[in-house]
């Protein structure tokens, strides 16, 4: 009897919970809200836009406007902005944001341009904790020196194959006889790079796969001939999408399951417009290049040699680099790589400008194919 009255009080806990636990699901964590408060003197207004998981803050005080975007999950409580802190040296001015719940960093401008903390750091002495960066570990391999990765995986494109490198690890991935000068073919789904049997002429049978966490290969064979004349649409979720174009196809690729089907049918195929799928004709999509509309909240572009950051596409971009920029190679979130004269740099707002690596090929050969994960 009592055993039984232990089992029943244990099962309503655990369907409570589960109740709780769901309610919290759609009501809290998919929530977007907007609201707005005063702190130091500035209006602050306070948003989060679940879909991308990102919050989004604005400073107001007279005619000044200062706003910044957050990567994180949602938080439970709402004015999250505890105190903002103002400096001011000459034409230059900082906004520090503070708050227990975010990692917030200083918002900057000199004169009227938007610019990186790091820019102007030696003018301004704002009590800002720099992301750590470990001491660099210099590994030199195939030409390619490398200073620090940040955990990151990096792979380079050496005719024959791919060199990558990881913090504890570097070798040689050879997948061809013959060499290849470029990489005219490769991409990357997810943590999944695809690259086609260069030693197959006119059209390939097989993708060799690298799998950018781990370093380690395999080879796809599709069970199809694909001729090199295609391009990538681009991907959703865990899956990429190719138009063929000798062939009139679409095709979805799932590297993970190692699956290729045929989606286009009487003459349609489809693609993503970061809302919902479209049909459009494969006539369109033979004799045009398409490709997924996958917005970013976060972006960063090259404007006369200089790099930018936007928020949502915004009409005002944070210069962040003073160097002359090359060729962006890659971005996850606020953070950003690309090439200048033979060298990756990477940036974050949270650590700055960083040196990786030196390539001497990139000097000249800025389209040297590089991923990056």
């Amino acid at each position: 009897m009592f055993k039984s009255k232990k089992v029943k009080i244990f099962v309503s806990i655990l369907f409570i919970s589960i109740i709780f636990y769901a309610v919290w699901q759609v009501f809290i964590e998919k929530s977007d809200y907007e609201i707005g408060y005063r702190i130091s003197g500035f209006d602050i207004t306070e948003m989060y836009r679940s879909k991308e998981k990102l919050y989004y803050f604005s400073a107001t005080s007279t005619d000044e406007v200062y706003d910044i975007v957050l990567e994180s999950d949602l938080k439970s409580k709402r004015k999250l902005i505890d105190n903002a802190e103002l400096y001011i040296k000459g034409d230059k001015r900082c906004l520090y944001l503070l708050s227990s719940t975010l990692k917030t960093y200083p918002i900057c401008f000199d004169g009227g341009k938007r610019v990186d903390y790091f820019k102007i750091k030696d003018d301004l002495s704002i009590d800002f904790s720099q992301e750590n960066i470990s001491s660099p570990k210099k590994t030199t391999f195939a030409n390619i020196e490398v200073q620090n990765l940040f955990d990151r995986k990096l792979a380079i494109w050496n005719h024959s194959g791919f060199i990558y490198f990881s913090s504890d690890t570097y070798r040689q991935l050879d997948f061809f006889e013959e060499e290849n000068y470029a990489d005219e073919y490769s991409f990357q789904i997810g943590k999944y790079v695809l690259i086609p049997n260069y030693d197959e002429k006119y059209n390939f049978t097989r993708f060799y796969l690298l799998d950018m966490e781990t370093g380690k290969t395999k080879v796809w064979n599709l069970g199809i001939s694909i001729n090199y004349n295609f391009y990538f649409l681009g991907f959703y979720e865990d899956k990429g999408y190719i138009i063929d174009r000798k062939e009139r196809n679409e095709y979805e690729l799932d590297p993970k399951k190692q699956k290729i089907n045929i989606i286009s049918q009487n003459g349609m195929g489809k693609v993503w417009d970061g809302q919902i799928w479209k049909e459009l004709s494969m006539t369109k999509l033979v004799n045009d290049d398409y490709h997924f509309n996958n917005d970013l909240p976060i972006d960063f572009s090259i404007e006369k040699n200089k790099i930018y950051m936007y928020y949502f596409k915004g009409r005002m971009g944070i210069e962040i680099s003073d160097r002359n920029i090359s060729k962006i190679v890659k971005s996850y979130g606020h953070e950003v790589f690309y090439i200048v004269n033979d060298s990756l740099y990477s940036y974050s707002p949270y650590h700055g400008e960083i040196l990786l690596a030196h390539y001497s090929e990139w000097e000249f050969n800025k389209d040297n194919t590089i991923y990056i994960y």
